[in-house]
């Protein structure tokens, strides 16, 4: 701890100009025996031009009395020195200014009021934030509507959009999910299940009885086509019964909700509902599966299926191990409860970013509460507008879904299909935040999609507010998915603003254990590839990630990355001390 001193004392010393005293009292062996930290504390010195006086003194006095071994080392500081001096020398450190963590909170009067009444009490009854609740809600009903609807851009492309949403709720396993997911989703949809399950296994039934008569006239046909009399109508007979097997279709299975399944499973399950399903779970597994959970060592993850179904394009699937399977128009909405450590590898895994799954997501990050639940809660709160809630959850299920070319669509009122319009100016303040230095200048494959996202919102709270494709989305309704659509994209910005601050927490690491070498070691700097080893870790794993550590430092005045023959030093900042 003595050296320690000793050597910022040094550096003190030439910082303040006080070094003349210093060399003239020092024989030149006992300069010469105190070269390194000497040269080190040089370089040290918050006053370049002092350190380069106070290096070329030093040069002056120990003249020819410097060991070979020395002298190398000696010049190459001392170069270094007139380098800094040379390019303006060090300047003071800038700080990294603290951000106020963001709060958005799901806007209050978006739903209608007897809707907003329930979700308020469910939220109140298991004492959870309604931002847990309400982008449930929102996306059972985009579920509901699905296929049965679309919107049209407000614009003059004419750009028709379905309303599949894609949601995360992201909570820690304690934060009561299920029992909000029982209300918001669960219920109303097995509700309605139960209701029409005994009319779907009727018609299940039918579907197979005359499939099999029509089976069984066919083989007869086909066993006496050579027979005399039949041999003359046999091919028209056979075709037809084959036409009539060709064009019975099975109903739909009505049954269309999956949480834990695979891609090609989902595909197989699809066929049977019409096209139409949901992964809706308390659990963020099916994440965990299209993010390459099953997939073999080396290849990525299966992704494509989820991409198709948001838009209702074309998916087909032929692999050699299976017949191929074709989805003229998959549509897929989903709602996914997800624990707080899945959400940041998801939204840092590379190749669903990439591919833009991702981006296709709406997130909500409900905060948590600063008291302690109540145990026992005696508190009576009814649910008060549960039966409104779930009777337009049963009249969009009951909706039957239509042919592409069939397909009801939702257009907004002309006065919003202006650049002046308040719909208008959102949707090119998105835009803008793509653009050089805008804050989404890094996330344009999210705010590429929010527009999108916004229009397909606003279509289903048309819906859900009573109106229907020949009444024109009002002004109202969409300022009402403005706000929405605010709350989702600052729980974006929020995300962000948390990957910043991890980002910044490794940075103030990597900072800390430069300063602690550099008092330590006494040493001015310290060879990049060294440091590393020294500072990497579980959050800092890769030479393109530690690169990018160095930069902001550098850019923050804390060190500078220098080229020193087959090697690069990382020289520390005086003013880091």
């Amino acid at each position: 701890m003595e050296d320690q001193t000793l050597f910022l004392q040094y550096a003190n010393a030439i910082s303040n100009g006080r070094w003349e005293s210093f060399l003239e009292s020092q024989p030149p062996e006992g300069i010469i025996s105190e070269l390194e930290p000497l040269c080190h504390a040089a370089l040290l010195s918050r006053n370049s031009e002092e350190a380069l006086q106070f290096l070329k003194a030093m040069q002056k006095k120990v003249s020819g009395s410097v060991p070979p071994e020395q002298a190398g080392f000696f010049l190459k500081i001392k170069e270094r020195a007139e380098s800094v001096v040379e390019v303006n020398h060090w300047q003071e450190i800038t700080e990294q200014k603290a951000e106020m963590p963001l709060k958005p909170v799901f806007p209050i009067g978006t739903f209608p009021p007897v809707i907003e009444t329930y979700l308020d009490n469910v939220a109140k009854r298991n004492q959870v934030q309604r931002e847990m609740v309400y982008p449930a809600a929102l996306a059972s009903l985009a579920l509901c509507v699905q296929g049965k609807f679309k919107v049209e851009y407000p614009d003059a492309t004419g750009h028709r959009q379905h309303l599949c949403l894609y949601i995360g709720i992201v909570a820690e396993s304690s934060e009561r999910k299920s029992p909000v997911f029982q209300q918001v989703f669960k219920k109303p949809f097995w509700t309605w299940y139960s209701g029409i399950k005994a009319t779907y296994e009727a018609e299940k039934a039918h579907y197979s009885a005359e499939r099999k008569v029509l089976q069984r006239q066919l083989d007869a046909a086909e066993k006496d086509s050579t027979k005399k009399g039949k041999a003359e109508t046999a091919v028209e007979d056979i075709a037809g019964l084959e036409g009539k097997l060709a064009s019975l279709k099975p109903p739909r299975n009505p049954y269309f909700i999956f949480s834990d399944i695979t891609p090609e499973a989902l595909a197989v399950n699809l066929r049977e509902t019409g096209e139409s399903g949901g992964i809706f779970s308390e659990e963020g597994d099916f994440m965990e599966i299209i993010a390459g959970r099953y997939a073999e060592k080396g290849k990525s993850s299966n992704a494509e299926l989820v991409l198709k179904a948001y838009n209702g394009e074309v998916y087909r699937s032929n692999r050699i191990s299976r017949e191929e399977l074709m989805l003229e128009r998959p549509l897929l909405s989903m709602c996914l409860m997800l624990q707080p450590d899945l959400y940041q590898r998801i939204a840092t895994n590379q190749d669903l970013q990439g591919r833009g799954v991702i981006p296709r997501f709406l997130f909500s990050v409900p905060e948590k509460h600063k008291t302690p639940r109540k145990a026992i809660n005696n508190e009576i709160i009814p649910l008060t507008g549960e039966d409104a809630y779930h009777a337009i959850i049963w009249k969009f299920l009951d909706l039957d879904l239509c042919e592409e070319q069939e397909i009801p669509v939702l257009k907004f009122a002309p006065e919003l299909c202006q650049e002046s319009s308040g719909l208008g100016k959102h949707l090119q303040w998105i835009e803008n935040t793509i653009g050089e230095n805008g804050i989404m200048e890094k996330e344009s494959a999210y705010a590429g999609k929010a527009g999108g996202k916004l229009i397909r919102i606003a279509g289903i709270l048309h819906l859900l507010w009573g109106y229907d494709q020949y009444t024109p989305i009002s002004e109202e309704t969409a300022n009402r998915a403005v706000q929405i659509h605010e709350f989702f994209f600052g729980e974006k910005l929020k995300e962000m603003q948390a990957r910043e601050n991890r980002e910044e927490q490794i940075v103030q690491r990597v900072q800390r254990s430069l300063l602690r070498h550099t008092v330590e070691k006494g040493l001015a700097y310290i060879p990049q590839r060294d440091f590393y080893m020294k500072v990497k870790g579980k959050d800092l794993n890769s030479m393109e990630h530690f690169h990018a550590i160095l930069e902001t430092l550098e850019e923050r005045n804390v060190l500078q990355v220098q080229r020193s023959g087959n090697k690069y030093l990382i020289y520390v900042s005086p003013f880091l001390f």
